[in-house]
């Protein structure tokens, strides 16, 4: 790519960024007055931003309908529910049951922090090396989903160390 055409790349990347700036902005300020505690906790866990953690605030409905993690995770399609009846287990039907917009918020931060934290990057690249880039990515991303249940569960702040733990 030529100088010229980076520099108008950069220029409309600029303009984007302020046409999605502004309705980001007034989201944020319509969903949160008085809710600036519960925003910064949400946005505590590595890889989500302000559209990802209003998406998940509106879509975790509430978190005592959730006996478990797992079934957490599984209503953000993270993880395939069990099908199983009397200890018999049945096929892996299932796998589009749960909440799509959840799984795209979970995907978006796992992306996100992947590329920000150099420690989250370089578990990627392990799972990566080891299952592939498609199952890494999923991999990961039912790791924000386990950092979102315990924020709901136990009001705990997220860190990295914690958010590669789960």
């Amino acid at each position: 790519m030529r100088a010229g055409a980076a520099a108008a790349a950069v220029e409309l990347l600029g303009h984007d960024d302020a046409r999605i700036g502004g309705p980001e902005k007034q989201l944020l300020a319509a969903a949160g007055p008085g809710r600036a505690r519960e925003l910064a906790a949400r946005r505590s866990i590595p890889g989500v931003g302000a559209i990802p953690s209003l998406t998940i605030r509106y879509e975790a409905d509430g978190i005592a309908r959730f006996a478990t993690r797992q079934q957490f995770a599984a209503y953000g399609r993270r993880v395939a529910p069990r099908q199983e009846s009397a200890g018999k287990r049945y096929g892996a039907a299932g796998r589009k049951q749960g909440n799509a917009y959840r799984k795209g918020a979970f995907s978006e931060a796992a992306v996100s922090a992947a590329r920000h934290s150099p420690r989250i990057g370089a578990y990627r690249e392990r799972l990566a090396a080891r299952h592939g880039a498609g199952t890494a990515k999923s991999v990961l991303a039912h790791q924000p989903g386990r950092a979102v249940y315990h924020l709901l569960r136990d009001g705990a702040v997220s860190d990295a160390g914690r958010f590669l733990r789960g």
